[in-house]
């Protein structure tokens, strides 16, 4: 029930409780990945996460390479125009944060709800109105949420093996609460 990260030069490894399971995601510059990225072979994942600690090398001892294992490209997006007319994107089809944040989810459900919100105090005839008021209320946020993900992943990807040294020794004595405070501070924030 504990969530473990690893943190190397240029690669990462987090294990988090899941329903029935145990999730791992391994993370590493995408020109590092083996040509079939779809399926790398769990044999390419010992060998390149295997030295991250000793739970590390358990759980790749315990795979077979019939695991469900599958690559997925860390990307985000930052859509311009959220609305057109009477249809409007919101989510990932708008705003796909990076996964280094943990957000994208509420960021979604904060979305739905002041669309909602918006929605709710209209008519028919005003809803481009309203999907302009959305876009109002919910983009300097989102643009918050992105750059503090983007942030993170510069940390937490630190190519250099000196950098990488420097942020381990770092990290460990400094508080998960001001790692992520910008962050929490934000959510706490009215919508």
């Amino acid at each position: 029930e504990t969530v473990k990260e690893y943190w190397a030069a240029g690669r990462f490894m987090g294990l988090y409780p899941a329903k029935g399971t145990l999730l791992c995601l391994a993370g590493m510059p995408v020109e590092k990945m083996p040509e079939n990225k779809k399926h790398p072979e769990v044999e390419f994942l010992r060998k390149h996460f295997g030295d991250l600690g000793s739970e590390a090398v358990k759980i790749f001892e315990k795979m077979g390479e019939k695991e469900s294992v599958f690559f997925w490209a860390f990307n985000d997006l930052r859509q311009r125009e959220w609305y057109k007319g009477r249809v409007v994107l919101l989510g990932d089809a708008s705003s796909a944060i990076l996964p280094t944040a943990g957000i994208g989810t509420t960021c979604a459900m904060e979305s739905a709800a002041v669309l909602a919100d918006e929605l709710r105090r209209v008519d028919r005839l005003s809803v481009e109105r309203a999907l302009e008021l959305y876009v109002k209320r919910r983009f300097p946020r989102v643009d918050k949420m992105q750059k503090e993900s983007r942030f993170l992943a510069k940390i937490i990807f630190v190519k250099s093996p000196v950098g990488a040294w420097v942020r381990n020794k770092v990290v460990k004595f400094y508080p998960a609460e001001k790692f992520f405070d910008s962050l929490l501070r934000l959510l706490r924030e009215p919508l």
